[in-house]
């Protein structure tokens, strides 16, 4: 929810657009994005395309599908990755570490 509580100003003062992505169906992420409240969407990965290509799959599976770790990835306009984390949900980065990554750039 840090991420959602920062949103203003990680969108208006450092100009950047943020999603959220799992593995979940599209109707499943827009009901838990509208759950939450969330300001920004929630994006489906149902074929763990980005999840493969950003390294971030899990060993674990639910209900014998594939799914991701937590990851936090910034990526500039030149579309290079400048921050990259992953690991367990419980091992987040906080907000304000990426928004020092951001003040950055």
């Amino acid at each position: 929810m840090q991420v959602q509580e920062k949103y203003p100003i990680i969108k208006n003062e450092y100009n950047t657009v943020t999603y959220g992505i799992s593995v979940d169906s599209p109707k499943d992420s827009k009901e838990f994005q509208e759950k939450l409240n969330l300001s920004f969407p929630l994006l489906s990965d149902e074929d763990s395309e980005v999840i493969d290509a950003y390294d971030v799959s899990d060993t674990a599976k639910k209900n014998g599908k594939i799914i991701s770790l937590s990851a936090n990835i910034i990526i500039n306009t030149a579309g290079d990755v400048i921050y990259y984390h992953k690991g367990h949900y419980r091992e987040r980065p906080s907000v304000d570490e990426m928004i020092e990554v951001l003040k950055k750039i």
